[in-house]
């Protein structure tokens, strides 16, 4: 339970990040400038996003080698029901 809470901590984590760079690739890729400048600091929030950054790092070190061998054991499962159906 704690190993599945874990790694889907980390996959919303990796897929907020990935949403959040996209946006501001493409706010600044529409921009005639082709440039967009990112405030960290405009409603005194830079310290609670440090903490909580440093807390999203942790959780996808810690669930990166869960989510790996969750991949690995179930590709040999499926190598393993080929070979049982063949």
């Amino acid at each position: 339970m704690k190993e599945t809470l874990l790694k889907s901590a980390a996959l919303l984590w990796l897929l907020g990040t990935y949403i959040s760079m996209l946006a501001t690739f493409v706010t600044a890729y529409l921009h005639p400038s082709k440039s967009v400048t990112v405030v960290i600091n405009r409603f005194s929030e830079a310290n609670t996003e440090l903490v909580v950054l440093i807390i999203g790092s942790v959780i996808i070190f810690w669930a990166t080698p869960l989510i790996f061998s969750d991949m690995r054991k179930r590709f040999r499962e499926r190598i393993a029901e080929r070979f049982i159906e063949t």
